[in-house]
Order: C-alpha cells, then sequence, then structure tokens
C-alpha cells in the first residue's frame, strides 16, 4: 500500500511503469489517498490511468473499524495531516501494533482490517 507522496514521485519522475518493477506485490491505494491525487489538474489523467492500466488498486478505506477510525482521526488532529495521509498513516499504525512491523511483507494490511482478522 502507498501513499500520495511516493505516486507523485513517480509521476514527476516520468517513471509510473517502474512501479510494478520495484514494488513486488500489487500495488494498493485507499481511495481517500487517491481523491487527493485526483484533486490537482497535472497528476489527474496520469492517476487515473495508473488505475486504468492496473498499475495501481484503489481500495476502500475501512473507516468502520473502530480503531483503525481512531488513529485515523488522532493523527489528522494530533499532526496536521490531510485525509489521505492520515489514513495511509492510520492503516499502517494499526498494522505495525498488531504485526510488530512497519512494512507489510506479503499483504495489504488494509486486507487484514477491513476484513476485521488482523494477524498476530
Amino acid at each position: 500500500m502507498v501513499d500520495a507522496d511516493l505516486v507523485s514521485h513517480f509521476i514527476y519522475a516520468g517513471e509510473v511503469l517502474s512501479i510494478n518493477a520495484i514494488f513486488p506485490h500489487p500495488v494498493k491505494v485507499l481511495d481517500v489517498v487517491m481523491n487527493e491525487l485526483r484533486r490537482f489538474p497535472k497528476k489527474r489523467a496520469e492517476v487515473e490511468n495508473l488505475l486504468l492500466f492496473r498499475i495501481l488498486e484503489e481500495i476502500p478505506f475501512p473507516i468502520q473499524q473502530p480503531e483503525l477510525f481512531k488513529e485515523y482521526l488522532l493523527i489528522k488532529k494530533l499532526l496536521f495531516k490531510g485525509d489521505g495521509e492520515s489514513a495511509w498513516h492510520g492503516v499502517c499504525s494499526v498494522y505495525k501494533k498488531h504485526n510488530g512491523k512497519q512494512q507489510p511483507e506479503r499483504h495489504c494490511p488494509l486486507l487484514y482490517i477491513a476484513s476485521g482478522s488482523i494477524p498476530d
């Protein structure tokens, strides 16, 4: 799972096709992160193409998960982050609390959180 900054860097470098070469697992992006990227007219077409060509997969932010929603609100309030960045940090933070790792090795943490079965 990636955030808006990472996608932006690939777009500005003209290396969007390198995303799948660098990341060995499917690259997922939260819908709130995608909405953040779509606000920029210069990026909008490129972002839509990333989805169209399945370089990125847009997935819903599981706001119904109480622990995740609480973390999201805390990050947004205390760190003054936007919706997309707060959601991304919230998902990674909750995943880390339950899995003890900063980044998932094989699976997107969102898949565990959305299903309600966060791995030990």
